[in-house]
C-alpha cells in the first residue's frame, strides 16, 4: 500500500466515493424533488429496508464482515496505518471468566467501529 498508484487510487476513492456516500442524502433529496413519482416510493422502500428490516449492525453486535474485509478503501487505509493491538502478558494470562474492555482510539479508526478483521 505504497507508491504513486496507491496515492492516486486513494485520492480518487477518498475524493469521489466518500463525498457521494456522505452526500447521498442531498443527492436523494434532489432526485425526489426532480422526479417525485419515481424517487419518493424508491426512497421510502430503501428507508424501510435500511432502517428497519436489514440491520446486521444491531444483531448481537454482528459486524459487516464482507464490507470490513473487502472494501478496498478501508483495506488500503488499514494497510497504510498498520495499526496493531499489543496485548501484555498480564492480560494474556488473565482468566477468560474475567472480561476485559478494549478501547480503540480515535473513534474506532480503521476498525469499522468494531474490532477489525
Amino acid at each position: 500500500a505504497e507508491g504513486a498508484r496507491f496515492l492516486v487510487a486513494s485520492a480518487l476513492y477518498q475524493n469521489f466515493v466518500y463525498p457521494c456516500f456522505f452526500g447521498s442524502p442531498i443527492l436523494l433529496a434532489v432526485a425526489c424533488w426532480l422526479r417525485p413519482l419515481v424517487w419518493l416510493p424508491l426512497t421510502a422502500l430503501w428507508l424501510l429496508f435500511a432502517r428497519v428490516l436489514s440491520r446486521p449492525d444491531l444483531r448481537s453486535g454482528m459486524p459487516w464482515e464482507d464490507f470490513a474485509k473487502h472494501d478496498w478503501g478501508i483495506v488500503a487505509l488499514r494497510r497504510f496505518l498498520r495499526l496493531r493491538l499489543h496485548v501484555s502478558e498480564e492480560l494474556r494470562s488473565r482468566p477468560a471468566s474475567q472480561p476485559v474492555v478494549i478501547g480503540i482510539h480515535p473513534h474506532g479508526i480503521a476498525s469499522d467501529y468494531r474490532v477489525a478483521y
